[in-house]
């Protein structure tokens, strides 16, 4: 049992377990962010990594042909379908 021994804590255990001396700290609720839910958020999160994933997928090939790209970010923004599973 020479690894499970106890530790003892010492110092202001005593006053952070006294309520009256612990300041409180603000609270915020995240629920929503200018209106938009967690889950929005995430949802736009992942549809700026689709955009980012079939750019880079697109980019050696425009590379090869020095051709610049297409499909602006803001083409894929606006069309709801392109990424639909």
């Amino acid at each position: 049992m020479a690894f499970f021994e106890k530790l003892s804590i010492s110092g202001n255990l005593q006053a952070a377990q006294s309520a009256g001396l612990v300041d409180s700290q603000a609270v915020q609720d995240v629920g929503t962010v200018d209106g938009t839910s967690q889950i929005e958020l995430l949802s736009l999160i992942l549809l700026e990594l689709r955009i980012l994933n079939q750019q880079m997928y697109e980019l050696p090939g425009l590379f090869a042909q020095g051709l610049p790209s297409q499909d602006p970010p803001e083409t894929f923004r606006n069309d709801n379908t392109i990424f639909k599973i």
